[in-house]
């Protein structure tokens, strides 16, 4: 289970600002079928899927056409799932998946079937006359990822290595800020040089201008606010962040 939050290493996609996950696909398979389902709960995290060759050149982008809502089932909870296919022949051979969000999504809501309307299904009865709910986009979110190898029918849920974000950087003609750790089962980024301790009045005035900008649906400002807080020597603003964005989901 791949978790997405305020702690994780943050890029900025032509898409906008997102945080992400970035993984190594397994070595030595056949082809690959990859779900990938963000869970949903009182928020839901809209996944975008960014293919990379061991180039860390994308090839490909897979988002709205590939994932899509699907409703509680049996054990598995709400859901927006979609499926990816990787052939081991293609030109050019995929190494590497990123999940992000497009910043777009973040003012986005989903409709979600309600759990009496899903019960009345499930029993084939008549379904009551209950409005959907309406969930809100969040940036971050809980991703279960199961993996195939199509040639030997095995799953392969544990093998993907977290890989830094600066490859995704790469991939897109942005100089990296840190070498990447080849191998490593977590991502543990290079400690840059700490700024000078911030003012404790421009502490208060970055924490108010995320919770501002928070409140006005405009994720992708408030987090280069956090970004712009930090290389400054904030030790607050990422946390004002999170907590913004949790008081916005209430």
């Amino acid at each position: 289970m791949l978790t997405i939050d305020g702690h994780s290493q943050a890029f900025r996609f032509e898409e906008g600002m997102s945080y992400l996950g970035a993984y190594a696909l397994p070595d030595n398979t056949g082809d690959l079928v990859i779900k990938v389902a963000a869970q949903i709960g009182k928020s839901a995290f809209v996944p975008q899927v960014l293919m990379l060759d061991s180039h860390f050149q994308v090839t490909r982008v897979l988002g709205k056409s590939l994932f899509s809502y699907q409703p509680a089932h049996m054990l598995d909870d709400d859901r927006i799932e979609g499926t990816v296919y990787v052939s081991r022949t293609a030109l050019k051979p995929e190494a590497y998946m990123v999940i992000y969000t497009p910043a777009a999504e973040l003012t986005g809501s989903t409709t979600v079937l309600h759990p009496a309307k899903a019960f009345a299904r499930a029993h084939s009865t008549q379904e009551p006359d209950i409005k959907d709910p309406v969930i809100p986009h969040s940036p971050w979110g809980l991703i279960q990822i199961q993996v195939e190898d199509r040639a030997k029918m095995q799953g392969l849920d544990n093998t993907f290595k977290a890989e830094y974000a600066d490859k995704v950087a790469l991939s897109q003609g942005v100089q990296p800020t840190a070498a990447v750790a080849t191998g490593a089962a977590v991502a543990v980024a290079a400690k840059p040089k700490p700024a000078p301790a911030m003012l404790s009045e421009t502490e208060a005035f970055y924490r108010t201008q995320i919770g501002n900008a928070v409140k006005a649906g405009d994720i992708e400002k408030a987090m280069k606010l956090v970004d712009e807080a930090e290389r400054a020597g904030s030790t607050s603003a990422r946390q004002a962040f999170v907590d913004a964005v949790k008081q916005s989901q209430k």
